[in-house]
């Protein structure tokens, strides 16, 4: 997240809030991450699942005043699966992988009225 939130090539710092999808089948979260114009920072995770071992019972969005504990809550959503010794290591990555998909809005997108 940290290399994501970065935004090669932006030299100016980041302006504008960004929102990554993370899959993992069968999860699908949504997390916000700001601008740094935002003080105090804050992050989002938004969940469309019950939690209930966490407390939640319905879909959620789940304020974190820092990047760190946001990654204790993804932690807790997308646990490390031990696959045990009999499976190749390359499986047993490809199995604790996922999917990470950075969404901004395009400057150029933007209308003024």
């Amino acid at each position: 997240f940290y290399q994501t939130r970065k935004r090669s090539g932006d030299p100016v710092g980041n302006d504008e809030w960004i929102a990554v999808l993370i899959t993992k089948t069968p999860e699908t979260v949504l997390v916000c991450l700001p601008a740094d114009s935002v003080s105090p920072p804050s992050y989002w995770l938004i969940d469309s699942h019950p939690r209930p071992q966490l407390g939640l019972d319905t879909s959620y969005a789940k304020l974190h005043s820092t990047m760190d504990t946001l990654l204790l809550s993804l932690q807790s959503i997308f646990p490390p699966t031990d696959l045990g010794p009999d499976v190749p290591e390359m499986m047993a990555i490809m199995y604790n992988s996922f999917d990470l998909y950075p969404l901004e809005r395009k400057k150029s997108a933007l209308r003024s009225e």
